[in-house]
């Protein structure tokens, strides 16, 4: 069905109960107001679509992130002076302020990531400009503006020239993590919802716009779901979830999560034992069910498993280690590393994949979820007719 491959996100997920109780969430197709929906197109990093910046407008494609905070864009800045021969190069796409007549300065202290799956030592300054998607725009958004301590000789080039962030907004109000949908928000332009649909399972992506997904801002897309069918989880955002992704002070809270209550291999319609075990979060604390992270992009690739629950997934297949070619080919691909615990990566064949286990989910006491035993190999390789043609098995684990 549609609905299975939709996904909603409440913008207020993590906004004060007194602002949320205020809020009507109306599903709705998108119209000629404050929604607008786009195509997106898969890209080894996650899904890409366009917006324009500046004024005039500059088209710049972003990379949607689920759990990425304000808006960033590639700069023409590096090594704190402004070059975009030596900072942005041929290759790379990136924002120029300086042919921006709105482009202004923030006075926010500089701020910097160690690692981060797509460059170390992410360095941002923080400057405003108007940012529209189709004909929904915001003025003044507040954005990351890259001046990374390095040229950009140091990374290679990816395809897209920002990252759209569509984390939840911080609880308590830290402007600098704001998401740039929450920003347009605050301003009246833009409605509480974001709609994401996939194609990826379905034999046309007219329902895309002919992209490989449809993002819809400020509003969702109807046809794509059955509002009956709809389940709703609360999010959680403990600070244990945020030490387990990425250690920071004050914790990023930046994760749209809910209880992972179940999680089996199910082979020959019998269920394994439930992978999603409850732990100790903090020392001598209560126990607590491991948590469940949304996110289509970078960080959310592969199916979630707990290292047990993968050994026992490779146990019931002919699964082969991969070779150094393949996991190089899987580690280019970016991480930070701190969400993915040491494993063994496989290939199984793309011949007896109707064979191999389906994976089920449980969210917070709810409906099952299934991954197909079709969906386990990455279909793409598959498609390129490797010899012997083979699929790779690996596990995205918080564990």
């Amino acid at each position: 069905m549609l609905a299975d491959a939709t996904i909603l996100a409440v913008l207020l997920g993590a906004l004060v109960p007194a602002h949320a109780a205020a809020l009507t969430l109306e599903h709705r197709s998108p119209s000629s107001g404050n929604s607008v929906a786009v195509p997106a197109y898969w890209d080894v990093y996650g899904y890409l679509f366009n917006v324009t910046v500046g004024s005039p407008p500059q088209e710049l494609t972003m990379l949607s992130d689920m759990t990425w905070m304000a808006p960033f864009v590639r700069s023409g800045r590096c090594l704190g002076e402004f070059n975009p021969d030596l900072c942005a190069g041929q290759e790379q796409p990136f924002f120029n302020e300086r042919d921006s007549e709105s482009f202004s300065n923030a006075s926010f202290a500089q701020t910097t990531w160690p690692i981060t799956a797509f460059a170390p030592n992410f360095t941002v300054d923080y400057g405003r400009d108007e940012v529209c998607i189709g004909h929904v725009c915001n003025s003044d958004m507040l954005m990351q503006v890259s001046n990374f301590p390095y040229p950009a000789s140091v990374v290679p080039a990816v395809p897209f020239g920002g990252i759209f962030g569509l984390a939840p907004p911080p609880s308590k109000r830290a402007e600098t993590s704001e998401p740039a949908n929450y920003q347009a928000w605050q301003e009246g332009n833009m409605g509480p919802l974001v709609g994401w649909h996939t194609c990826a399972t379905l034999d046309s992506t007219s329902s895309c716009q002919g992209g490989d997904a449809q993002l819809v801002f400020g509003s969702t897309d109807t046809s794509m779901y059955d509002t009956k069918q709809l389940q709703s989880y609360g999010i959680q955002n403990p600070e244990w979830l945020s030490d387990a992704f990425y250690p920071a002070t004050p914790p990023l809270s930046n994760y749209w999560s809910t209880p992972l209550t179940g999680m089996w291999v199910k082979d020959d319609g019998n269920k394994s034992k439930n992978y999603a075990v409850p732990f100790e979060a903090a020392k001598g604390g209560k126990t607590t069910p491991p948590l469940a992270v949304v996110d289509e992009g970078s960080e959310g690739l592969g199916a979630p498993l707990s290292l047990n629950g993968y050994k026992y997934l490779v146990s019931k297949t002919d699964a082969k280690p991969a070779s150094t070619a393949v996991i190089e080919k899987i580690m280019s691909q970016g991480s930070t590393g701190y969400n993915t615990d040491m494993q063994d990566w496989y290939t199984l064949s793309c011949d007896d994949l109707d064979r191999y286990p389906d994976l089920v989910y449980e969210f917070d006491g709810g409906k099952e979820y299934t991954i197909p035993r079709r969906r386990l190999g990455a279909q793409d390789l598959c498609a390129r007719g490797t010899d012997p043609p083979v699929s790779r098995l690996g596990a995205q684990p918080p564990d």
